[in-house]
């Protein structure tokens, strides 16, 4: 199941409100729509990728007839269920009057293994469902993130590994407006891309990749790393690299208006060690991050 909670102001934490069933939750996210019942009105929906029924989610939220301040009732009711091989993630990217749906297909074990096809969904301006309009190419992408930066919408998949080797590249994708679709803009190399975060920050738009390493090999210790969106070159530049240990994941975030980035590591599990995590503070005048732990 997936446990929605919802803030109490009184109590000073979180409540819990509605519990929807699902099969393997490996990620939730959320966005918003125009109402096509109520003018200047959006609907609220959550997504949520469902790995072990190889699905996404679409769940819409309706006001509950009894809900008070006290209760914190919620009541999400699922509109649409999208196919998704081993979805391991989900980014969401608006175009115009377009939403965008991107769901990384990590392993699909009834046809490629590794190499898999990662369906992209859209919800066009006047429609209330996904439909889907194209299939990306990649090696167990872990993780998709999205940016929309100089008017234009960026997609980025943390590919983890091919059946030999963690050390591929993983994908920059950007929209052409014309067709809709995502087109190839960049190869980055990465080893065991297991997370990433597209991120603006001090002007500038900024691309962070977790770099987990070979588990299937007991190799933990990777590069992670840092880069930077170069206008004139019109591509990502590497600016900085940092050595982590098993890292799953990275998260951007401001803290009394400092730039933070963290990144979660899994370490060594097997000998339970290197079992930290790191805190980073963005310096972009140098172009690198330095620790702040």
């Amino acid at each position: 199941a997936t446990w929605i909670h919802v803030w109490d102001n009184e109590k000073g934490e979180f409540a819990m409100a509605q519990g929807v069933a699902t099969a393997g939750p490996t990620q939730t996210d959320h966005f918003h729509r125009e109402s096509r019942k109520q003018a200047g009105h959006k609907d609220t929906f959550l997504v949520v990728c469902e790995q072990f029924d190889d699905k996404v989610t679409i769940w819409k939220f309706h006001s509950p007839q009894k809900a008070t301040k006290a209760t914190g009732m919620v009541d999400f009711r699922k509109v649409q269920t999208l196919p998704s091989p081993g979805s391991s993630s989900v980014a969401i990217g608006e175009s115009g009057d377009s939403i965008f749906l991107v769901a990384a297909s990590y392993y699909n074990g009834a046809a490629g293994g590794f190499a898999t096809e990662t369906p992209v969904y859209r919800m066009d301006a006047g429609k209330d469902k996904f439909e889907e309009v194209q299939e990306l190419a990649a090696n167990g992408p872990h993780d998709a993130e999205t940016a929309w930066y100089n008017g234009r919408l960026l997609l980025f998949l943390s590919e983890d590994r091919n059946p030999e080797t963690t050390r591929i590249s993983s994908q920059v994708f950007e929209l052409n407006p014309k067709s809709k679709l995502f087109e190839v803009k960049q190869k980055i190399p990465t080893d065991g891309a297991y997370g990433s975060e597209l991120f603006e920050a001090q002007g500038r738009l900024w691309l962070c990749v977790a770099n987990f390493g070979d588990r299937a090999n007991d190799r933990y210790m990777a590069e992670s790393s840092l880069w930077v969106f170069d206008d004139i070159a019109d591509s990502f530049k590497k600016v900085h690299e940092f050595t982590t240990y098993g890292a799953t994941d990275i998260e951007h975030f401001l803290f009394e208006g400092r730039d933070i980035v963290a990144v979660s590591m899994e370490g060594d599990l097997k000998n339970k060690k290197l079992q930290k995590s790191y805190v980073f503070e963005l310096k972009a005048d140098c172009g690198s991050k330095k620790s702040e732990l």
